[in-house]
């Protein structure tokens, strides 16, 4: 499914999610950190880390379960 494209209704905008892999690469948490302040950025900010594919496995030397990393999402409007 095509997901709409914020950029046309001229809102910017910054998203910081939090993603959370387990040891053999699945994201098993997508959280919203910190919000856009418009819903439905935020919404489509999820929906991107819903896309993304399973990442490496983690290294044996890392010994924690699970990984969180943070990413930051910015919309521009188009022009």
């Amino acid at each position: 499914a095509l997901m709409p494209d914020w950029r046309d209704l001229g809102t910017p905008g910054k998203v910081v999610l939090e993603l959370e892999a387990d040891r053999v690469g699945r994201v098993v948490r997508r959280t919203v950190a910190a919000g856009s302040g418009n819903a439905g950025l935020d919404r489509l900010a999820l929906a991107l880390a819903e896309q993304l594919p399973a990442w490496q496995p983690l290294p044996e030397t890392l010994p924690a379960e699970r990984l969180v990393v943070t990413v930051r999402v910015r919309y521009f409007p188009k022009r």
